[in-house]
């Protein structure tokens, strides 16, 4: 679920691990949405994309678009992962 901290940052929470695993953040500078994901196992935050075409009130449409932006990243790195997995078993 999103929550609205303040006019430029927004935050998805995750309920059943009970943290913050996504930060949207709206640079004044370049006029658009930053969005910062959560590192697995970590403390911190990395940059993930910038949300182009969105404006600072288009909350709801850069949300959505935002979860898909994680969802292609998470699809990413586990076909990456998968691969390594299959190429270190090959080995064996």
């Amino acid at each position: 679920m999103w929550t609205i901290k303040s006019d430029e940052r927004l935050e998805l929470y995750d309920e059943e691990e009970n943290e913050v695993i996504a930060i949207l953040l709206w640079d004044e500078r370049f006029l658009n949405w930053k969005l910062y994901y959560r590192y697995t196992g970590g403390s911190g935050y990395a940059y993930l994309d910038s949300m182009e075409g969105f404006g600072k009130l288009d909350i709801e449409a850069v949300e959505m678009a935002a979860v898909e932006n994680i969802i292609d990243y998470c699809k990413e790195k586990a076909n990456l992962w998968e691969g390594r997995a299959e190429d270190m078993e090959a080995m064996m």
